[in-house]
């Protein structure tokens, strides 16, 4: 899982994004540009993570094999570019590699297409930029400027984050 340490130079908090940078910017308001990005850890998934994932994590199953008794398809090497965690929630920077890596698999260029759109809805879902890549066709993805209050969907998203964020830092303050 990546960790990005954040300190407020003020206070001298230290939260990851794990918390929700948003929620550290409610919890210091008055500081929120005394933040400042210390390090950043990126700690690759290990093939037994990858190998325990549901299926649903992944953006493409190769056809040919099959389900093991946890409803997992085997052989495991079937299952390509992993971007979802073990709850179902789309890790960025494995979706990010997942769209990097797409064109240099060995993968038919039907299936790199069809995965590309795969993960390019994704980044539409979460409203997220999406810069043209070398997928043939690839325009990229740019979210509209709408406001979050126009925008139900995106509003909602926000409320959701921001509590899962509220629990996580309530936990770690109550233990």
């Amino acid at each position: 899982m990546a960790r990005f340490s954040f300190r407020c130079r003020l206070c001298s908090a230290y939260l990851c994004t794990s918390l929700c940078t948003s929620m550290f910017n409610i919890l210091h308001m008055s500081h929120s540009y005394g933040v400042e990005r210390l390090s950043f850890k990126a700690a690759e998934w290990t093939t037994k993570y990858q190998n325990d994932l549901p299926d649903s994590s992944f953006a493409y199953i190769e056809p040919g094999g099959k389900k093991d008794s946890e409803g997992k398809t085997t052989p495991r090497g079937l299952r390509h570019f992993p971007y979802k965690d073990e709850n179902g929630n789309v890790h960025m920077p494995h979706l990010n590699n997942g769209m990097a890596q797409i064109t240099k698999s060995t993968l038919s260029k039907d299936v790199q297409q069809r995965i590309h759109s795969h993960l390019l809805s994704v980044y539409k879902k979460l409203g997220k930029e999406h810069t043209p890549c070398s997928v043939p066709g690839c325009k990229g993805y740019s979210p509209s400027e709408k406001s979050m209050l126009s925008d139900s969907e995106a509003f909602y998203s926000y409320l959701k984050r921001a509590q899962r964020a509220q629990r996580v830092i309530w936990g770690i303050i109550c233990s």
